[in-house]
């Protein structure tokens, strides 16, 4: 049998809409003064998911009657001086507790912190129009049936996509299904039936709770990401990220609990940029919604940064997803904290070298102290005979400054003496710990395996114009420099400007790799100090490798052999 091309040409599934907007009678409560405002009322969104709540009153409800009017309802109770009202406008707004919007088609809810944004209002104290800005809410289709999918649409991220998998072909959220074959078709026919159904099927796979998700572009996804990238948009939604649900608990305190909001941590990580969300959505087996929750969760401006994961080379941002899952580590603050500083210490745009510098070394210094190598004996670094000298000096300080303390307390002096107490703790054992940022470096490197620190040192101290120092003592000068807000001075003999950004690039590199093994991911990355586009294992730096492979200058010499 033939068969015409047309008949298997993906076709787009418009199910998705970023034009969210709902209509309905809406009623607003108040705390104090205790009331309501009741009316036609309209939710629209903004491209940011940013909702402003539009109220046309037509109905005011109040426990207590008012002065003047009305408008009363919407500013606090204030304390009566003299005979004055216990009101007036311009002070603070009356606390908006709960918003509901009841349309034909399902509930918006809002309830927490909503914010009122202004009014409108006639003569002489009428109250004609209200606007709100909820923090979070929530809309639920009425008679809903039950969900089996969650959506997360994605903004800012720019990606390849080049994966499929069979049981994701005709998924209901697909936004390119994959259209069938007939099994009439001959054998001659059905290789280029085939490649043609399968030109859209480009996705970007995870496993979630043991069953696989996908993120797919938009139809128009070349569209908006030029539009981001010259810069005529700031922020757009471009791709969708789809998963199985596997938990009946849809409220908000429950999906903080289960839901994985973080993987955008994940995202913005691999693509340099801050990826976020404005909604997430939930939709039965047939890709009918169910409910939406509205929060921005890490919505920002499009900005360049350095790509650790290219999907057409690494063909892993899918595995890192997975990995990040199963993950012990994943979740945990410290390393979300890192993740975020490492994306801004990797900006192309709109950020000052100081500043780049700053973010690493910010999450270095989480990462050092999360494991507990943030602090150095000082007394490793003497000999056995120093070492003895030092200890029995302190402890004799300590010794004589507790007999202050006793002293004291004997006297009834008693936060005298727990001062002086606290003191001869103090001596007795702090002078010996330190927090020396360039050895924090060293030891964190040296605590996954990486040999970074012993290259880089071999260089510094063959590199005449940096006059022998150590690279572990010029990390901490450049800290030192940031944390105090100044900049970096490049006519200070042995620091150029190459200097700080090939240490800038190199700590960016090896911070990626550090996140991407304690995530357990096994796959390729883009390193921060390649000159090309390469697909290098995170074990790549080896003791043998020369320091001109991790961004300094003229350092073939510094080889190991």
């Amino acid at each position: 049998m033939r068969i015409s091309l047309d008949d298997v040409t993906p076709v787009p599934n418009l199910w998705f809409s970023e034009s969210v907007e709902y209509k309905g009678n809406g009623r607003a409560e108040f705390e104090c003064p205790i009331g309501s405002l009741q009316g036609p009322t309209t939710i629209a969104f903004d491209r940011s998911g940013r909702p402003t709540v539009t109220m046309k009153v037509e109905t005011v409800q109040a426990e207590k009657e008012f002065e003047v009017g009305p408008i009363q309802l919407l500013y606090q109770d204030q304390p009566r001086t003299g005979s004055g009202h216990g009101w007036s406008i311009g002070g603070e707004h009356n606390t908006c507790k709960r918003i509901e919007v009841t349309g034909e088609q399902g509930t918006f809810k809002a309830d927490g912190k909503i914010l009122t944004m202004g009014h409108k209002m006639q003569l002489p104290a009428e109250i004609e129009q209200v606007s709100f800005l909820p923090i979070r809410a929530q809309y639920e289709v009425t008679a809903p049936r039950l969900p089996k999918y969650w959506v997360l649409p994605l903004s800012n991220f720019l990606s390849e996509f080049c994966r499929r998998h069979p049981a994701l072909d005709r998924h209901p959220l697909r936004i390119y299904p994959t259209p069938e074959i007939r099994q009439s078709v001959s054998e001659n026919n059905r290789f280029l039936a085939e490649i043609k159904a399968n030109e859209k099927n480009r996705l970007i796979i995870f496993e979630f709770n043991d069953t696989p998700g996908f993120i797919e572009a938009l139809p128009d996804y070349e569209d908006r990401k030029s539009r981001l990238e010259e810069g005529k948009e700031k922020s757009l939604i471009n791709a969708l990220m789809v998963g199985e649900l596997h938990s009946d608990s849809l409220t908000w305190l429950d999906l903080e609990q289960w839901f994985p909001f973080k993987l955008l941590d994940i995202l913005s990580f691999v693509t340099g940029t801050h990826v976020g969300a404005s909604w997430i959505e939930f939709r039965d087996e047939f890709g009918g919604l169910v409910r939406r929750f509205h929060a921005s969760m890490g919505a920002r401006s499009y900005t360049r940064g350095h790509r650790v994961i290219r999907e057409d080379i690494h063909h892993g941002i899918g595995s890192l997803l997975t990995r990040s899952l199963s993950s012990p580590e994943f979740g945990k603050s410290y390393l979300h904290v890192a993740l975020k500083h490492l994306v801004r210490g990797g900006s192309h745009e709109g950020v000052f070298l100081e500043d780049r510098y700053n973010h690493l070394a910010r999450a270095l210094e989480g990462l050092a102290k999360h494991f507990k190598l943030d602090t150095i004996n000082l007394l490793d670094w003497l000999t056995a005979p120093q070492a003895k000298i030092v200890r029995e000096a302190l402890r004799c300080a300590s010794k004589t400054i507790m007999a202050a303390a006793k002293e004291a307390a004997s006297g009834g002096r008693e936060e005298e003496a727990g001062v002086l107490g606290r003191i001869a703790t103090r001596v007795k054992s702090g002078p010996t710990s330190a927090w020396d940022f360039g050895q924090g470096v060293t030891r964190l490197l040296g605590h996954f395996g990486f040999p970074d620190a012993q290259i880089v040192e071999r260089y510094y101290a063959q590199t005449p114009r940096l006059g022998g120092r150590a690279w572990a003592k010029t990390l901490s000068q450049c800290r030192a420099t940031v944390m105090h807000g100044g900049s970096f001075d490049f006519n200070k003999v042995g620091l150029g400007l190459h200097d700080v950004f090939a240490i800038t690039s190199h700590l960016h590199d090896a911070l990626t790799r550090i996140i991407l093994k304690s995530l357990g991911y096994e796959g390729s990355y883009q390193p921060t100090v390649a000159k090309w586009v390469t697909d290098a294992k995170i074990d790549w730096v080896k003791i043998s490798t020369p320091a001109i492979d991790l961004g300094y200058e003229g350092a073939d010499s510094s080889a190991v052999p």
